[in-house]
């Protein structure tokens, strides 16, 4: 059931960490880390994204590892799914205030 009303839809991190939709850009080298929130450590990697989004979709509360520049990482949490055209949107925003903003003016988010 999350899986099919979640096609489609992008997950959006919570807004203590920018509201910024899981996106290509999350990947470690060894790929991307998805699950159940809190991700563990002792999860495996997911090599593509349309793969990773297809496993993100059918967690309950969907979770993943953002591996931005460097070494660096954090821990990611969905608040809501969102259209692939506003995710993109929400991308192309680089200020993290405004990003909240406007994903609080998103009228068609789901759960």
């Amino acid at each position: 059931m999350l899986k099919s009303s979640r096609e489609n839809r992008i997950p959006v991190s919570t807004k203590k960490t920018g509201c910024v939709p899981f996106n290509i850009k999350q990947k470690a080298s060894e790929g991307y880390k998805v699950g159940e929130n809190p991700v563990k450590p002792v999860q495996n990697y997911t090599l593509g994204f349309n793969d990773s989004l297809v496993k993100l979709r059918t967690y309950k509360v969907a979770g993943w590892r953002d591996y931005g520049s460097g070494n660096s990482q954090s821990a990611r949490k969905a608040i809501g799914w969102v259209t692939e055209s506003d995710a993109k949107l929400l991308l192309a925003e680089m200020d993290d205030s405004k990003r909240v903003a406007l994903y609080e003016s998103i009228a068609d988010v789901m759960e």
